[in-house]
């Protein structure tokens, strides 16, 4: 689950900033593009087929405010049997209702 966070994380922190020659293995000036609209539902979408294969997921956000207007998105798309809460202010905890 953390390697699932990494990706998404590092996915998420796309920049519109380029590279400087020979940095990291890359050479020449290429730009880095900006993911942030269509990654945001990518990791949505990633934070729902988590949550349905495995029951539960921790995902931290990058503010409260992500989290708060996330959570809400995920409550709206989650399948009933699912639910979401944000915890420690910015950490989005998603888990299984077992309801007897």
């Amino acid at each position: 689950m953390r390697d699932w966070i990494r990706l998404t994380k590092t996915l998420e922190h796309g920049t519109t900033k380029t590279t400087k020659s020979g940095f990291g293995g890359f050479g020449g000036n290429e730009p880095i593009v900006s993911f942030n609209k269509i990654n945001e539902q990518m990791i949505l979408n990633q934070i729902i087929q988590k949550t349905i294969a495995e029951g539960s997921i921790l995902y931290q956000c990058e503010s409260s405010d992500q989290a708060n207007s996330w959570c809400a998105i995920l409550k709206q798309k989650l399948p009933d049997d699912r639910e979401v809460c944000v915890i420690r202010k910015c950490e989005l905890n998603t888990f299984t209702l077992h309801i007897s």
